[in-house]
């Protein structure tokens, strides 16, 4: 009989999509402007996109800088700035990671 220790987590439901996609770039890498484009611009250009809605839209609509949302509410103010920074190092780590494998090969 088979069973599970531990309860399936949302770990477990993001990992397979993201194994799924990796594998399929590095199968086949997309060729073209636009579906390279897409494939490393999009993903950066949604976390640029995130880090201005957090960084400058949030505080101007609440009429008040970052640093007064972190001192008034630091739970929202905090979990906001976090997500910002793991946003931002996980395009730039993908980014990274499609570049090096869409570059030319040498031949061996």
């Amino acid at each position: 009989m088979w069973f599970r220790t531990r309860s399936p987590n949302l770990t477990d439901a993001a990992r397979f999509p993201i194994t799924r996609s990796v594998r399929r770039f590095r199968r086949r890498p997309p060729k073209g402007f636009l579906r390279i484009g897409l494939a490393v611009g999009l993903p950066l250009a949604l976390s640029l996109l995130w880090a201005f809605i957090v960084l400058i839209g949030i505080p101007q609509k609440v009429g008040a800088p970052l640093s007064a949302l972190l001192m008034g509410m630091p739970d929202l103010g905090y979990l906001l700035l976090i997500s910002v920074v793991v946003g931002l190092a996980w395009a730039l780590a993908k980014s990274v990671w499609a570049a090096l494998t869409l570059r030319p090969r040498p031949a061996v």
